[in-house]
């Protein structure tokens, strides 16, 4: 998901990327059971390889998600 939607950013960027992607999947697996593939949810079918840079990012973001007033969110 972070290549498909952000893959030329810089370091700090796929951080935050894989961060906002991660919580998008977790709130729609929470709320409807699903994750769609595409503009309105995320897009992960590109056929983009991941950079080094964008491995890095999302381990060094592992088990990080959006909270607000103790609730799963991804706005």
């Amino acid at each position: 998901v972070v290549m498909c939607e952000n893959g030329g950013a810089g370091y700090e960027a796929l951080k935050a990327q894989a961060i906002a992607a991660r919580s998008v999947a977790y709130y729609a697996a929470a709320t409807s059971g699903s994750i769609c593939d595409g503009p309105a949810c995320q897009v992960y079918s590109c056929s983009i390889e991941p950079s080094d840079a964008a491995i890095a990012a999302v381990a060094a973001t592992s088990r990080q998600y959006l909270v607000s007033h103790q609730t799963l969110t991804y706005g």
